[in-house]
């Protein structure tokens, strides 16, 4: 199988006393040597085996932060199979305990015009100084690629293999900040590169409650689409709290919610090119379908503890369109910071049967007590479902035309929540299962995927 590679960023985080970064890498379905270099902190680490169910969770120093301009913070995971890539941050401050965490799950980079370009999400809190941050990275030599921010002129950075670069903003509308990688004699798509997008300690709605982390990988070009399902989340007392996010990447996009009451989509409005627009609560306790008439981009916001007694802080989360499902993915809760883990699935597949999860005598049909239709979608249905292990699970769609997404998502504090995407839809196959829904046992790291529960 071709090298695989994938990078992760971690953003700045100068606010608590104490921050824990790990990397979690988890084998997938096959053996596979497994690579990790951060050359910010003097670390390379070769011929990592893992094996299907396998983890290896690394610890990181304060070094890996990405700190102000141009510096060589990019991690780079190489191997020779599929892996799953998660981030964590955690931030701790003497006698106020938790005041932050987040998490992402690092995709596959793709060597070709599909990560050029990116338009990004964020929340913006004019009324806070919150300090906003969009971070590009390079895995190439020569990236020379463009920043710019809606309320600022573009800024051209060069970058070589490893190096990252990142532009703060205080009190600026950065929702809709573009990156854009472009060859310097002819403005045609150059060298990929990565983006990050979040806010160190923003309030969600502005100016009410905690500040929280949020942190999470852009959308590239080749990765948008029309129609997106955003599903309720879970652990609250209020289910709707939440913000939805629509940012352009074309003039004159429609955008246009699925209202189930009336049975007929209800329109947002128009944005243009990094423009966004936020429905600020969606009054529902039902998935929503969000509709746009040009590629765009979306997130989900949770918002922060005041809102109801949920305990919880604000995480963003990116809703993929739903023509980039994918057939398997890996999900693990941040399971030290709170037992209030939980999963969200939408599926298009005919039959729950063929979809198999990591978890000893369960199906995700079973898994899932409750399953509904998404309102306006014909064919697709969604759960959720809470996550009572720490351990990575592996769920997996066998069957002809099945895909889905799944997030994963948690509440940890009056200050703290996260929340992440848990597909890679850049090295997505779909597995050959022989076996039942018995696929892993509780402890994955002792067992593979094919001999789950210790059996003869």
């Amino acid at each position: 199988m071709p090298t695989q590679k994938r990078a992760l960023i971690f953003g700045p985080a100068t606010l608590p006393q104490i921050v824990y970064k790990a990397i979690i890498i988890i084998g997938m379905t096959e053996t596979v040597n497994v690579t990790i270099k951060a050359p910010a902190i003097d670390l390379e680490l070769t011929n990592i085996l893992l094996t299907p169910g396998e983890k290896i969770v690394h610890t990181l120093d304060d070094n890996i932060l990405v700190n102000a301009g141009r510096e060589n913070k990019l991690i780079e995971i190489e191997s020779n199979g599929t892996v799953a890539v998660l981030g964590s941050i955690v931030g701790l401050n003497n006698g106020l305990g938790i005041v932050y965490s987040d998490a992402v799950y690092a995709r596959m980079f793709s060597p070709d015009e599909c990560n050029t370009k990116y338009i990004l999400p964020n929340y913006d809190d004019p009324d806070d100084s919150s300090m906003s941050f969009t971070v590009v990275g390079s895995l190439e030599d020569g990236a020379f690629a463009e920043i710019t921010q809606p309320s600022l002129s573009g800024s051209f950075i060069f970058l070589y293999s490893m190096e990252t670069h990142i532009v703060t903003s205080f009190s600026e509308m950065v929702a809709g900040s573009m990156v854009e990688s472009v060859l310097p004699e002819n403005g045609m798509p150059g060298t990929p590169v990565i983006a990050y997008s979040g806010a160190e300690c923003v309030k969600i709605p502005t100016g009410v409650g905690d500040c929280g982390y949020i942190w999470s990988p852009a959308t590239s070009n080749c990765e948008l689409g029309t129609e997106h399902v955003v599903l309720p989340i879970e652990g609250r007392t209020n289910t709707s709290s939440y913000i939805v996010q629509v940012v352009g990447t074309s003039s004159g996009t429609n955008v246009e919610v699925y209202d189930a009451e009336f049975e007929s989509f209800v329109p947002l409005g128009t944005i243009n090119e990094k423009q966004f627009l936020e429905l600020m609560d969606p009054k529902t306790t039902e998935a929503l379908f969000v509709k746009c008439s040009h590629d765009c981009v979306v997130v989900q916001l949770n918002k922060g503890n005041v809102f109801d007694d949920s305990n919880t802080g604000p995480f963003m989360m990116p809703v993929p369109s739903v023509d980039r499902y994918v057939h398997t993915a890996v999900i693990k809760s941040i399971n030290k910071i709170t037992k209030r883990n939980y999963a969200n699935i939408v599926t298009n597949t005919s039959n729950l049967n063929d979809m198999y999860i990591s978890l000893c005598n369960q199906s995700v049909e079973t898994l899932c007590t409750t399953w509904k239709s998404v309102p306006g979608l014909p064919g697709y249905r969604y759960c959720s479902f809470k996550i009572e292990t720490s351990e990575p699970i592996l769920i997996s769609d066998s069957s002809e035309n099945g895909r889905f997404a799944v997030w994963v998502y948690g509440h940890v504090s009056s200050k703290s929540g996260y929340g992440y995407l848990a597909i890679d839809w850049n090295a997505n196959g779909k597995l050959n299962l022989t076996q039942g829904p018995c696929l892993v046992g509780s402890h994955m790291n002792k067992r593979d995927y094919h001999n789950p529960c210790g059996k003869s």
